[in-house]
């Protein structure tokens, strides 16, 4: 569809043609998108948090990202790609004393 819609027919047609809902079709090429998104966001992710040897959590990310002139990303977003791409923040473990 995508190819037809660029030699001039438009995307109303072609959906009416498909049997497919307009927003449906945008609803598509936006999910098609966004693997490629996430996945800069997460080498951008990873690059920082080598840099603070895995210590910032989601907010502290999304901080460190607008510092750097990232477009502003939501902490939920980057909590989220966290969580899909293992980059996470390495949890310490207290220790107790036990007497």
């Amino acid at each position: 569809m995508e190819r037809l819609s660029t030699r001039g027919y438009s995307v109303k047609l072609l959906c009416t043609i498909a049997h497919v809902s307009r927003s449906g079709y945008y609803r598509y090429v936006q999910a098609t998108q966004k693997p490629n998104r996430d996945a800069q966001l997460a080498e951008k992710v990873r690059q920082i948090q080598e840099e603070v040897r895995y210590r910032y959590g989601a907010k502290r990310m999304a901080h460190a990202l607008s510092k750097q002139g990232q477009e502003p990303v939501n902490h939920k977003r980057i909590a989220r790609t966290m969580r899909e791409y293992l980059v996470g923040a390495r949890v310490r473990l207290r220790l107790f004393n036990i007497n």
